[in-house]
C-alpha cells in the first residue's frame, strides 16, 4: 500500500510540473491549485488478489465570482484533461479555508 501514497505523490507532482500546483495535504494548497486523495482501493478485475486503486484530483479556484472562477478551472483543466475523462463541478470544503469553486476529477488510476 505503501506504493500508492507513492504514486500519489508521483500525481500531485505530474500536476504541479503541468503548472496546476497540486498537494496531498489541504492545508497547503495553493489556489488556484489542486489536491490529490486516495478515492477508492478495490479489487481487481482479474480476482488473481491484487487490487486496484484510484486517486480524486479536485482542482480549486479562488472565489473572485463565478465567471473568473469558471475561467481558472477550465484553465486548469486544460493542463490536465488527457489525464482523466471528465469533470464535474463541486465546491472545495476544508476547515482551515472558506468554501471554494471547484471542479472533481473523475478518479485516475493508481499503478502501485
Amino acid at each position: 500500500m505503501a506504493d500508492y501514497m507513492n504514486a500519489l505523490h508521483d500525481l500531485a507532482e505530474t500536476l504541479t510540473n503541468r503548472g496546476v500546483p497540486a498537494t496531498l495535504d489541504p492545508r497547503d494548497l495553493t489556489v488556484p491549485g489542486a489536491v490529490v486523495s486516495l478515492a477508492e482501493i478495490g479489487p481487481d478485475a482479474t480476482m488473481c488478489g491484487d487490487h486496484v486503486a484510484t486517486a480524486e484530483v479536485m482542482l480549486v479556484a479562488a472565489d473572485n465570482g463565478m465567471p473568473a472562477a469558471m475561467e481558472s478551472l477550465f484553465d486548469l483543466f486544460d493542463k490536465v484533461s488527457d489525464l482523466t475523462a471528465g469533470a464535474t463541478p463541486a465546491t472545495f470544503t476544508w476547515s482551515e479555508l472558506p468554501t471554494l469553486p471547484a471542479l472533481r476529477l473523475t478518479p485516475i488510476p493508481l499503478e502501485d
